[in-house]
């Protein structure tokens, strides 16, 4: 058996073919992958053309326990096996590195470095306790989408104030988000793709993307107002009975959804929102579809059924990138 200590709280050993990781002599978990081996003297190199190893990985979608070359004909896969005690060393010196550079969570993988460093935080490494928040907003800064989504659904971000969490992952919207949390009474969650009930997503630190349905809205939140990058906007069964008019200030907005409210009225306003590509006022109130409507050049799915709708307009048809439109 192979053993190698990091510093007096980290041990890995090599046991049965399998690096394992001990910490304070208690097995803490398994070395799986490795990407590189990280010296003190090539750190900077690492870092030079990615944020993180966590983006190395995603590049490279492989690791060194096999490693795939693929040659140009399509179907010749070759596999490059290596040695279980290379790969060991090659942990230990990658641990080493990270405990050298007081556990920078860019240099090993994410899935690994933070349930580490919560460990060796709660054991009392003075290191650790020192930086664990700080890196836990470093890497929510970074903007990485795969790091920002683990740490929030691993719950990392719930050792942060509400105020830190916020400007970690946001600039000029931070304030914002907690303004709308502040007049829901509720917290929302993060969501790296299409935001589901009660959720927003962002993009270059920006929210693009707000779900608000079943809040037992009457109004939209003047907030709403101000988040200017909104593309999608999301909010059903609520009850709201009329749009506001600053509305069509939101140019960038691509999708709505409304469906399940009391709107009585599609407002003339809705022609400035000419990026629009999708709309969702199912299960309202409306009565008519205003000629205003055929502004909506990139218009591609409208969905008004379940309405007070005597008919629909023959101009809907013919809306140049309409695609489908449910009644």
């Amino acid at each position: 058996m192979k053993e190698f200590k990091v510093n007096e709280y980290i041990t890995l050993k090599l046991e049965d073919g399998e690096t394992n990781i001990y910490v304070k002599g208690k097995l803490f978990d398994q070395c799986k992958y490795v990407l590189l081996r990280n010296t003190s003297s090539g750190l900077e190199n690492t870092l030079e053309s990615v944020e993180s190893v966590d983006e190395l990985a995603e590049q490279m979608d492989h690791s060194l326990e096999e490693r795939l070359d693929h040659s140009l004909e399509e179907d010749k896969i070759e596999s490059i096996n290596i040695p279980l005690e290379t790969i060991f060393w090659v942990h230990c010196s990658n641990l080493q590195v990270w405990a050298e550079n007081d556990y920078d969570t860019r240099l090993i993988h994410s899935n690994l470095a933070f349930p580490l460093l919560k460990r060796l935080s709660k054991l009392g490494d003075p290191i650790a306790k020192s930086i664990f928040r700080k890196e836990i907003i470093k890497r929510l800064e970074s903007g990485y989408e795969n790091t920002i989504e683990f740490l929030i659904q691993d719950n990392y971000h719930k050792y942060l104030t509400k105020e830190q969490y916020a400007y970690s992952i946001l600039d000029e919207d931070a304030e914002i988000l907690l303004e709308i949390e502040a007049i829901l009474g509720i917290e929302l969650q993060y969501s790296a793709k299409y935001p589901k009930e009660k959720e927003f997503t962002v993009k270059n630190r920006r929210i693009i993307g707000l779900d608000l349905s079943f809040c037992e809205l009457k109004n939209i939140p003047i907030s709403v107002r101000k988040l200017t990058n909104l593309r999608a906007i999301k909010m059903v069964g609520n009850k709201l009975h009329e749009l506001p008019n600053w509305l069509n200030e939101l140019k960038n907005l691509e999708w709505i959804d409304l469906g399940i409210n009391k709107i009585q009225k599609i407002p003339e306003f809705i022609k400035d929102l000419n990026k629009l590509e999708y709309l969702d006022l199912s299960d309202n109130e409306i009565q008519d579809i205003p000629n205003s409507m055929m502004e909506l050049k990139n218009l591609k799915t409208l969905n008004i059924e379940n309405n007070r709708l005597s008919k629909i307009p023959d101009f809907i048809k013919r809306l140049p990138k309409m695609e489908e439109i449910i009644i």
